[in-house]
């Protein structure tokens, strides 16, 4: 019996084996059509929000995380960095 949630889009994705192990005793064909069916691999959740990445000596990237924390991208400029955000934000599709 399947242990994995019947969705992935709204909330944290664990790492790739440990989710098509938590599909139960299926080939590894089936487990990846269940995954991309429960949207595992759709796009990060949004919103997105911004975070400083300190990379030591006073010198700093801003960080792009998804709603759960998770690593998006790194921007050196802040203003870029919050132009991509309110674009991804923004944007009503799905996720």
């Amino acid at each position: 019996m399947p242990k994995g949630p019947e969705s992935y889009i709204d909330q944290p994705r664990p790492e790739l084996l440990d989710a098509i192990k938590a599909e139960g005793d299926v080939p590894v064909r089936e487990a990846m059509d269940t995954l991309e069916r429960k949207g595992y691999f759709t796009a990060n959740p949004r919103p997105w929000q911004l975070s400083i990445h300190d990379r030591g000596l006073r010198r700093m990237d801003w960080v792009i995380l998804d709603r759960f924390g998770g690593f998006v991208a790194e921007i050196p400029e802040r203003a870029n960095a919050n132009l991509i955000i309110a674009a991804v934000n923004s944007h009503k599709g799905d996720g």
